[in-house]
């Protein structure tokens, strides 16, 4: 997995959503951020801790990411098309 599905887990897991500590990125990556527990306030700590992990870019309002990023490969996808577009900036978590 790269580090940027890693980082995403992570962040899902200490945002309080229902992953096991031990949940693997297959496991994980398709299951709707809804079904996994993510409500407003998750999805404020998630958006946190996103934009703490990759601060150089523009995460989407809470809204945007409980709608149009439903799960966490979504996340993933997002997070690497705007990087790309972004400057080569790592991720610093």
């Amino acid at each position: 997995h790269s580090s940027m599905e890693e980082m995403v887990l992570s962040a899902a897991k200490s945002s309080g959503l229902s992953l096991e500590e031990n949940s693997s990125w297959n496991s994980s990556k398709g299951l709707s951020l809804v079904t996994i527990g993510m409500d407003s306030i998750g999805a404020v700590r998630f958006r946190t801790v996103l934009s703490q992990c990759v601060p150089h870019l523009e995460i989407p309002n809470v809204a945007s990411l409980l709608w149009d990023l439903p799960n966490l490969e979504s996340v993933v996808r997002f997070l690497r098309k705007e990087k790309k577009e972004e400057t080569s900036e790592s991720i610093s978590c």
